[in-house]
């Protein structure tokens, strides 16, 4: 997967988990590498569309997991933010 064209290339959700597992945007290896140990997880990260916060328990298909950051209802998985699920 080409990361400079894929869907996520723009998601600022996708940057901050990026960021927080200290991989850079610019090391498509590591972000491939990342994308495939997710995909085959039961439990993957996530982020709060509202703070930005990243979650680490999230389901692969969680898309309102509930945020302990904010409250709100309003955490994806990585996997519903790339598009994958």
């Amino acid at each position: 997967m080409n990361v400079e064209d894929g869907p996520y290339r723009n998601s600022e959700l996708f940057d901050r988990i990026l960021e927080d597992q200290g991989i850079s945007f610019d090391d498509e290896d590591s972000i491939n590498q990342f994308i495939d140990g997710s995909i085959t997880d039961s439990i993957v990260l996530g982020a709060c569309e509202r703070c930005g916060t990243v979650s680490y328990y999230c389901e692969p298909d969680g898309r309102m997991n509930h945020c302990e950051a904010c409250g709100s209802y309003r955490v994806r998985s990585v996997l519903v933010i790339l598009g994958i699920l």
